[in-house]
């Protein structure tokens, strides 16, 4: 775990996964792992001075198990409202995976682990906010905006802070590397992913799900030709 000087705290979970907290007047749980870790995203809450009730909103970046498995239990913590892309809410009401599409060798092998050894069964929740192109975040005590960044999922979104970082979820991540990225194993697009890593070529940080931060500097050595 660790805050940096804009008040994002990256939470270290099980299986290479991060999710994430910014801090400002209030406070934005960004994913919430897999089943399992919304009880150890409570847990750390307190080593950064904060109380379940300080979470004004909780936004799931994507309609997959690793990012919203632990989501009922922090709802039903914190009170906070739930946030996602409009085209993810049935999936997230009923407790269903996004679409996973292989995209790398790695990602098929791994897609059949998953066939191999299902996930345990994850609890539905109903969003309150459903986003559609953009959201501001100043209502949550936040400056800055979670934007649809679709490719991975067609329902993937991202925070943009005024700070000049970025929260991606699984738009870009890093394995054997953590601080070289890469393009996503799975993609429902791969045009998509590579015209939203686009929109970050200004970002001075960029912070995923597995792996990262990434600077920069190393987003465009690994993405040149998208971010021209």
């Amino acid at each position: 775990m660790n805050e940096n000087s804009s008040g994002i705290i990256q939470f270290h979970l099980s299986g290479m996964l991060n999710s994430f907290c910014i801090k400002g007047e209030k406070a934005v749980l960004i994913d919430a792992g897999t089943p399992g870790d919304g009880e150890k995203i409570l847990e750390y809450l307190p080593v950064y001075g904060l109380k379940p009730q300080d979470i004004s909103l909780i936004l799931i970046t994507h309609c997959h198990f690793d990012h919203f498995g632990g989501l009922s239990v922090l709802k039903e913590k914190t009170g906070a409202p739930v946030a996602v892309h409009k085209s993810g809410a049935e999936l997230l009401k009923e407790g269903k995976n996004n679409l996973i599409i292989p995209c790398s060798t790695t990602g098929t092998v791994l897609k059949y682990m998953m066939k191999a050894f299902p996930p345990k069964m994850v609890s539905g929740v109903t969003a309150d906010i459903l986003i559609d192109e953009e959201l501001a975040l100043k209502d949550f005590g936040i400056k800055g905006k979670i934007i649809s960044t679709p490719g991975h999922t067609p329902d993937s979104v991202s925070v943009i802070l005024d700070s000049g970082e970025a929260i991606v979820g699984d738009l870009v991540m890093a394995f054997l590397n953590k601080k070289v990225p890469s393009y996503p194993m799975f993609a429902s697009d791969m045009t998509e992913v590579k015209k939203s890593i686009k929109i970050f070529k200004n970002v001075s940080k960029v912070y995923a799900a597995h792996g990262g931060p990434f600077t920069r500097e190393a987003m465009l050595r690994s993405f040149m030709n998208d971010m021209r």
